[in-house]
């Protein structure tokens, strides 16, 4: 994998923290909103690749629903009571939703959740913890997972996952994918974290 132009997008400061988003498009809205029914407002905007409007939310334990122009809305919710903190990341063309959640063992683990309601847990084999930050119109998730308190990168199918790394870094946080199979995020190096973009990976793309 190559990257290209890595200082196109703005550096992150050293101490950017993760942050729990939803998002919003033209033809629907993700809102979260905490089992109490309080909805939560919007504190911070900005584009991103996909197009998406992320917005901050700083609620534990949530459920989500999804609202389009026509139609009923789309409601989901963990389906294990024993897990928390609910977190959604992003939603593709398909209105399939992406994100992770903390499991019953503590866990932070990926999900994936299809328009029909089925539910996907998205796991890196022997990681200490997963995050999916997006997924392209291909269902190709991407995200960052950790091992021993290193941050990496991955992308793939569920159950078809491929681990990434920028080289040379230390740390490597993987917050999109497009459907040309374009991964985007930032890498720690040299004291400093910088913002990257990679060329076009084929088994990350929808032409694969």
């Amino acid at each position: 994998m190559t990257l290209e132009n890595p200082e196109l997008l703005p550096r992150a400061g050293a101490d950017c923290p993760a942050r729990r988003r939803l998002t919003k498009t033209k033809e629907e809205e993700t809102i979260i909103i905490n089992r109490s029914g309080r909805s939560t407002y919007p504190e911070e905007k900005s584009v991103s690749r996909s197009g998406a409007t992320p917005l901050k939310d700083s609620n534990a334990d949530q459920f989500g629903f999804i609202v389009p122009k026509v139609g009923a809305p789309i409601i989901f919710q963990l389906p294990n009571p024993d897990a928390s903190g609910l977190v959604v990341e992003a939603i593709n063309n398909l209105r399939t939703v992406v994100g992770y959640y903390t499991a019953p063992s503590s866990t932070l683990t990926g999900f994936m959740r299809q328009v029909d309601g089925r539910w996907i847990d998205i796991a890196v084999p022997g990681a200490d913890s997963t995050q999916v930050y997006g997924s392209n119109n291909c269902g190709i998730t991407a995200g960052t997972y950790s091992t021993g308190g290193t941050l990496h990168g991955f992308f793939g199918r569920p159950g078809k996952l491929q681990t990434f790394d920028v080289p040379g870094a230390y740390n490597t946080h993987v917050q999109g994918i497009n459907n040309h199979g374009q991964l985007v995020g930032v890498y720690g190096a040299n004291g400093m974290r910088h913002a990257y973009v990679t060329g076009v990976t084929p088994t990350a793309s929808c032409a694969d």
